[in-house]
């Protein structure tokens, strides 16, 4: 998570200083500083004006410096004061200062070619709160902004109040009109015209702060003096412009109105903006008196009455109470400000858990019915009854001794099956085929421990055993298999090493010659194994010359070629490729689309891999994925017939599906930056969005090219590249636009 960007020290402190500094000059000195600053060419053109308020005037206009489109903003009045200036500029500098989410970004101030100071902030879209709560009742808002929807919006202006707080600034000026809301579910704070700057180190300096307050109060009057004198948004404290009043309590209070207004479609009640008072005995907010109607949830009128009381003492100590209450009631729990009894906690619990609460519910009614049956039986044939409850008891008895049984016998078998050999046997052979030796061999030891005879337990402990070049352990405690080929290889190795070395070079490519004549090169398991652990963390480089001795003896007609800068390997064969000699290599990259692999046992031991190319390979089960967690680029075209079900569990940058006859893809738990699904005929091209993480690129062919598929390209924001057979698009191409997106940044 990013945090919120901080302003520098004491910056907007330093506002109302440079601001109200010089009031003799025949200029401003913050007129002055921002024409000094200013450039020579007005690099803006004009449109049409979008808006204006109290003391300025918006145009749409577009910035030739960086080719788009602003809102600027210019002072209204043709031949302002020097107050005007003032403020003007403070507002731009107090908004620029303010960088959060939900505030409207400043993008430059400065002055046009004839002088006039102005600043241009980002264009917005869609529509202010006010004009959408006015719709509200038509079908088409209504399905759009539901009331969780409403308070979601309302939650990121309490995000942006609570920020300019930290920073020090009050807005003073919330309402509906002031809160701009896009198609896309941006939320913008906007209007800081008359914000004020609650500086504690200039308590002495009541001139300047008196000069500000009337100002402010001015603008107030000004701007909202239209709606019937009275605007309901306005905190009391503000009209009275009283320094030692003035506080964040007061856009509490705005706040509320704001959710007030949200919750009736109605403004507030205004109060008197000549003698405002919240000491008086004034009734409390009640929306639910006042809009019986509309059907107000208890929990938010609540909220409302706290945030809105008259006395700026006892509202919300701080905005982000005022969110908390509101994120407790759209998760379904009770607000501080409701003062919930035990009863409205547990109907609150139930709501939360109605399928728990009806199953209590059911249970209880079932108990009840049986009970009642019961009693009327009982009151209808006393004797009979009587004589039905001995039979039961009897009975009972009877089925308590048969529970007793059963369970006695289900937890015997239960304990055989865990204590049996075949039990650990599975388990050991599990272990060793994910190369896990280690726990293969603990696994196989309690298996010895239940049945030290059984042949096949002693022989998978033999394959572990030789797999770990242990040969002294065979010879001292497996002579019940002295006549089998892995004891003879064993026997002849044992004394040229301890058990806790390794074979020398020339022993040890003898050895592998004795693996190779024996079952265990069939036996992959065990081969694989036995060069995990002659590879374990090692590089390519290291072990050279045996592995590609080994996978020649093995492979005689297939081709192996590594690359040193990119540490990837590249086999071809028209035959099948025994893997075994890579086994538990520490290698980047893998290039089988020129081989035919009949198993991934050794893949599964390649944990390092982020490359991976098994093109032109026919494979159904890709459980070896699993353990591929560093995995970044995965080529599966022409190759995978089935589905691509939960085998990755970690983020792809690339991957490949494409000319396959998979009908599903379940990326759930496989974020996919760049997916590539071009001639899929049997794709459901929706189940790639049905992930929290979307692919950025899809490249499709005309099978997939429908126009859902690209709404819904467009409604996840996903780009697509189309791949035709008369164009193919090459994958150093599908890369490099990648890169220009700067969807990945490096290579595989």
């Amino acid at each position: 998570m990013t945090s919120t960007p901080q302003l520098p020290d004491n910056f907007l402190n330093n506002i109302y200083h440079e601001v109200d500094s010089e009031t003799d000059s025949e200029s401003p000195y913050c007129l002055k500083q921002v024409q000094q600053t200013s450039i020579k060419h007005f690099p803006y053109k004009l449109y049409e004006k979008i808006d204006q308020g109290g003391m300025k005037e918006i145009y749409r206009a577009f910035d030739e410096r960086s080719q788009r489109q602003v809102a600027l903003a210019y002072i209204k009045s043709s031949n302002p004061n020097e107050k005007d200036l003032r403020y003007f500029i403070q507002e731009a500098w107090i908004t620029a200062g303010l960088q959060h989410p939900n505030i409207v970004p400043i993008h430059d101030i400065g002055t046009n070619e004839e002088g006039k100071p102005y600043f241009a902030m980002k264009l917005l879209s869609g529509e202010n709160l006010a004009n959408i709560l006015k719709h509200i009742s038509e079908p088409e808002y209504r399905e759009k902004y539901s009331l969780r929807n409403l308070l979601d919006v309302f939650s990121k202006v309490c995000d942006a109040v609570s920020y300019a707080h930290s920073q020090g600034v009050c807005h003073l000026d919330l309402k509906p009109e002031n809160i701009q809301v896009s198609d896309f579910g941006e939320v913008l704070l906007i209007d800081w015209g008359i914000a004020f700057i609650k500086d504690k180190n200039r308590d002495h300096d009541e001139e300047l702060f008196q000069s500000a307050s009337d100002t402010r109060q001015n603008l107030i009057q000004t701007m909202f003096g239209a709606i019937k004198g009275t605007p309901g948004y306005i905190a009391p404290e503000v009209w009275l412009c009283d320094k030692n009043e003035l506080s964040q309590q007061a856009d509490i209070y705005g706040l509320g109105a704001i959710l007030y207004s949200i919750l009736s479609h109605d403004r507030p009640p205004p109060i008197n903006p000549i003698k405002p008072s919240f000491q008086s005995p004034i009734r409390k907010v009640n929306l639910i008196q006042l809009f019986p109607e509309k059907h107000i949830p208890p929990a938010l009128n609540a909220v409302v009455t706290h945030a809105m009381e008259q006395d700026p003492k006892l509202r919300y100590k701080s905005t982000v109470e005022l969110k908390k209450d509101i994120v407790s009631f759209l998760n379904g729990y009770a607000t501080t400000a409701e003062h919930a009894n035990l009863a409205r906690l547990l109907l609150l619990f139930i709501k939360r858990n109605t399928s728990l609460a009806i199953s209590i519910l059911i249970a209880l009614i079932f108990s009840l019915s049986i009970t009642f049956v019961f009693i009327q039986k009982l009151s209808h044939s006393r004797n009979i009854a009587l004589k039905n409850e001995q039979k039961a008891i009897a009975n009972e008895i009877e089925a308590e001794k048969s529970l007793q049984l059963f369970l006695l016998e289900r937890d015997e078998k239960i304990k055989r099956e865990k204590t049996s050999v075949k039990h650990y046997f599975d388990r050991a052979k599990n272990q060793f085929y994910n190369h896990n030796n280690h726990d293969a061999w603990n696994e196989i030891k309690t298996a010895l421990a239940l049945n030290p005879k059984d042949y096949r337990t002693n022989t998978l402990a033999l394959a572990i055993l030789l797999s770990q070049q242990r040969f002294q352990k065979i010879v001292n405690e497996f002579s019940i298999l002295k006549n089998t080929e892995y004891y003879s290889i064993a026997l002849e190795f044992s004394h040229k090493k301890n058990d806790t070395e390794q074979l020398a070079e020339n022993d040890l490519e003898e050895f592998l010659s004795k693996v190779q004549k024996s079952s265990l090169v069939n036996y992959q398991l065990g081969h694989s194994n036995i060069f995990n652990t002659i590879n374990a963390g090692k590089s390519f480089i290291e072990n050279k010359k045996l592995i590609r001795d080994q996978f020649s003896k093995l492979n005689p007609d297939a081709e192996l070629t590594y690359n040193e800068q990119t540490d990837h390997i590249v086999i071809k064969s028209k035959r099948a490729v025994n893997l075994s000699p890579l086994a538990g290599l520490n290698l980047k990259g893998l290039n089988l689309s020129q081989a035919l692999v009949l198993q991934s046992l050794t893949i599964k031991s390649l944990k390092q891999l982020t490359y991976l190319n098994l093109m032109n390979n026919n494979l159904e089960r890709l459980d070896f994925l699993e353990n591929l967690t560093q995995l970044r680029y995965l080529n599966l075209k022409n190759s995978l017939t089935g589905n691509l079900k939960q085998r990755l569990t970690h983020k792809l940058d690339y991957l490949n599906v494409s000319n396959t006859t998979t009908p599903s893809l379940n990326l759930n738990k496989t974020p996919v930056v760049i997916l590539n699904i071009s001639f899929c005929i049997k794709l459901d091209t929706g189940s790639i969005f049905k992930t929290t993480q979307p692919p950025k690129l899809v490249i499709i062919s005309s099978e997939n090219d429908t126009k859902k598929f690209r709404d819904l390209c467009k409604e996840y924001n996903v780009k697509i590249l189309l791949n035709t057979p008369a164009t193919p698009l090459k994958e150093y191409q599908i890369l490099k636009q990648a890169r220009q997106e700067n969807f990945i940044h490096n290579d595989f």
